[in-house]
């Protein structure tokens, strides 16, 4: 029994060591991240657009295309909540949504209140007019008929801002129907969008364009109450974004409206 107590005093010493060691090394590693059972994925943008024979249409932009990419990384369900982008932003600070994808404009980095995740594409507002049209600026639009998808918010209000009429559309392949066909002046979509569809050699009588304006970037939001869960969404939007990425949704946007106007026209190209 004499020989037997220092061995338990050992043993105890022993693990009282391995503990406090554990606990050093523990107390340099960062806190996990919390388990999260379902994330609220908000979308600033409408369904994909359908007309009435049930034929679906590509969107204005790439909010819908990265919420479904986005989900399938959060290695969690995901609900997708679809939101008009004059709720979007309050449904973020009031807990209805836990990430918010939406547009950022250039000051956004600065922010306080939300951490934005760049979603690696960026465009400013740019136009398709025709290669003879006597529109040569944005203020020229005054009085002309502007077409621009009812999705496209940016678009709509630039081309109320520069006194033009109106077209909506449900989508970008009818409003370029529209500009194709004479119903329009002008039609409003994504700089980045356009620069590979009329660099297409059929799009060539029509690939006049107006200055890009009005840049904003793609991005995934976060309340910045919820670092945790900024950091955790900025890994999933990184497995997404990074190299060209945005260059090359762009350019599958454009052949696919490039089929969709070709599907669709039935009246011969105004000339």
């Amino acid at each position: 029994m004499a020989v037997a107590l220092p061995l338990r005093l050992a043993a105890a010493a022993a693990g009282l060591v391995a503990l406090v060691a554990a606990g050093a090394v523990s107390a340099t590693r960062p806190a996990p991240k919390p388990p999260v059972s379902a994330v609220r994925l908000g979308v600033a943008a409408p369904p994909a657009p359908t007309d009435p024979a049930g034929r679906v249409y590509l969107e204005e932009g790439f909010e819908n295309d990265l919420a479904h990419a986005l989900s399938g990384r959060l290695k969690t369900p995901a609900e997708i909540v679809r939101l008009s982008p004059d709720e979007a932003e309050a449904a973020l600070r009031d807990g209805r949504v836990d990430l918010l994808i939406a547009r950022a404009g250039p000051d956004a980095a600065s922010r306080r209140d939300v951490k934005v995740i760049p979603a690696g594409y960026a465009s400013g507002v740019g136009a398709a007019l025709r290669s003879d049209t006597d529109i040569h600026a944005w203020s020229d639009l005054r009085g002309r008929t502007a077409c621009v998808s009812e999705a496209n918010a940016a678009g709509r209000r630039l081309a109320e801002d520069h006194g033009a009429r109106l077209r909506l559309t449900s989508a970008p392949a009818p409003a370029l129907i529209d500009l194709r066909t004479g119903l329009c002046d002008v039609s409003i979509h994504d700089a980045a969008q356009l620069k590979p569809l009329l660099s297409k050699r059929i799009w060539r009588k029509f690939s006049s364009t107006l200055p890009e304006v009005a840049p904003t970037s793609l991005a995934v939001l976060v309340s910045a109450r919820q670092p945790d869960l900024a950091e955790w969404a900025a890994e999933a939007t990184a497995a997404i974004a990074g190299g060209a990425g945005g260059d090359t949704r762009a350019a599958s946007w454009a052949s696919m409206v490039d089929f969709e106007v070709y599907r669709d026209q039935v009246a011969a190209d105004c000339h």
